[in-house]
């Protein structure tokens, strides 16, 4: 894994904040019905998560396919990515029982117990989602896995990147559904390839003027297309009217917050907050999901019955999901110390003050 890369770092931060702040979004039930929230929120998820699976394919070490190596690959995947989204799936089963009052209903038990194993963010004729934000780290692991076994080429980076276009389009015009985030695992490969050849170069553009107009151009490029070819996102999966498009949106999206990270990285350099929130993301995708269960109960019987104004409900949801973060990472602080399995760390010896 590449270390030390401050501007990923920032990426990264930037990425699990608009995670957050579009979950604490949806909490706010005019959101639906308000354009500008419903277009800041759209706007968002063409790109948040295949931000993430570009960085993903950034840090992605790939060795020589062969039996050690796959052995190898196999073990560290298990321990640091398999067994935490097991434990984080166990850990929120009974909060979300709780939450359906299905303690006593074996069907509910049962589809929940085969929403763990199948990994889908969403209700399926024989699953019910758990920690609904855990369907990315499935695919995650089923990169990997697909990673263990073929080798990286331009050639072959093509060639899956238009076989996974060409099934998604197909899959979209028979009404295909498949489960065990199989879908969603499919379109995320053309973005973790990107990232996997950008991670080979080391470039970095020092210049605040070209940063800014790249930024700029990218963040208005994800707008034109969000008008033009609609919605979209990657839990289920969906691309909208085109989904060339759409590819291009999630990648514009990923320049534009890959843009105003090496802004910041200039800015204000390392810092010891930014690295525990970018080195833990996958942890996060769990705790905030938790944190959020009583934030709902609160957005819901007090802070949304304030105003339905857009503003204050863009204000609040910043509040809420900066704090959410910043819970996490207090998590983060003592969870690492005392249960670093659930970060797929055995020996954590890092000892940072913050």
């Amino acid at each position: 894994m590449k270390k030390d890369i401050v501007w990923l770092d920032y990426a990264r931060c930037l990425g699990i904040f608009l995670v957050i702040f579009g979950h604490t979004l949806q909490r706010f039930s005019v959101m639906e019905e308000n354009g500008l929230l419903k277009m800041i929120w759209d706007y968002i998820y063409l790109f948040h998560m295949p931000l993430f699976f570009v960085i993903s394919g950034y840090l992605f070490k790939k060795n020589a396919v062969n039996i050690a190596n796959i052995k190898l690959g196999g073990g560290k995947l298990l321990r640091n990515i398999v067994v935490p989204y097991l434990l984080y799936q166990l850990i929120y089963f009974p909060f979300e029982l709780f939450h359906l009052h299905g303690f006593t209903d074996i069907s509910i038990w049962r589809k929940m117990l085969c929403g763990i194993i199948m990994g889908d963010g969403y209700e399926s004729p024989y699953s019910m989602p758990v920690c609904l934000p855990c369907w990315f780290i499935v695919s995650i692991i089923q990169l990997r896995i697909i990673f263990l076994f073929i080798p990286i080429t331009k050639t072959i980076s093509v060639l899956l990147s238009i076989v996974s276009l060409a099934f998604l389009i197909l899959s979209k015009r028979s009404g295909l559904d498949l489960y065990f985030c199989i879908d969603s695992t499919i379109m995320s490969i053309p973005y973790f390839l990107v990232g996997y050849f950008i991670g080979k170069r080391q470039d970095i553009i020092k210049s605040y003027g070209k940063l800014a107009i790249i930024g700029v151009v990218s963040a208005l490029i994800v707008y034109l297309i969000l008008i033009y070819n609609g919605a979209a996102q990657m839990n289920g999966p969906s691309f909208g009217k085109n989904i060339i498009l759409n590819y291009l949106a999630g990648l514009s999206g990923t320049v534009f917050v890959f843009v105003l990270s090496m802004i910041l990285a200039n800015m204000f350099k390392s810092k010891i907050y930014v690295r525990t929130i970018s080195r833990n993301t996958l942890f996060i995708i769990f705790s905030h999901w938790v944190l959020l269960a009583p934030c709902s109960i609160i957005i819901k019987n007090v802070l949304a019955k304030v105003s339905d104004n857009s503003f204050y409900i863009l204000v609040v949801s910043i509040i809420v999901s900066t704090t959410v973060l910043q819970l996490s990472k207090v998590m983060i602080e003592y969870g690492l110390r005392g249960f670093p399995v659930l970060f797929g760390k055995y020996k954590y010896l890092d000892k940072i003050k913050i």
